[in-house]
């Protein structure tokens, strides 16, 4: 997968070794090395690019660990909802929670901000 301007978003081993053999002339047509691509277009929104990559290494069961905890961090950090994250990257709350490395208090009142509730209600925790 790239962007319109041909940026890899996903595929970025395959696209290395399609430059070697045995791959490369299985590629070649009239002297160039043809690679297939799916060109994506998800507008001025980059975190899309992220939510694509994610899913797919996921899919393939490919996603490590550290990655995938830095990779929440800098969704949660850049405003991102947990129910967008959530939703974009099939993953449930817990599953985020336990990624994102925020205590549970923190966790908590991430999830409330940004909800929209019938009442002023305030969160409160037992200690």
């Amino acid at each position: 997968m790239a962007t319109p301007d041909l940026v890899i978003i996903d595929g970025y081993h395959r696209w290395l070794v399609s430059g070697r053999e045995p791959l490369k002339s299985k590629l070649t047509v009239a002297g160039r090395v043809y690679v297939p691509v799916t060109i994506v277009d998800h507008g001025d929104d980059p975190t899309k690019n992220v939510y694509g990559t994610v899913a797919h290494n996921r899919a393939r069961g490919v996603h490590q660990l550290a990655p995938m905890k830095n990779i929440i961090k800098q969704l949660l950090a850049t405003g991102k909802t947990v129910q967008e994250i959530g939703r974009e990257l099939g993953m449930r709350g817990e599953e985020i929670f336990r990624l994102s490395d925020f205590d549970r208090a923190e966790f908590l009142q991430l999830m409330a901000a940004n909800a929209k509730a019938y009442s002023p209600a305030k969160l409160f925790l037992r200690t």
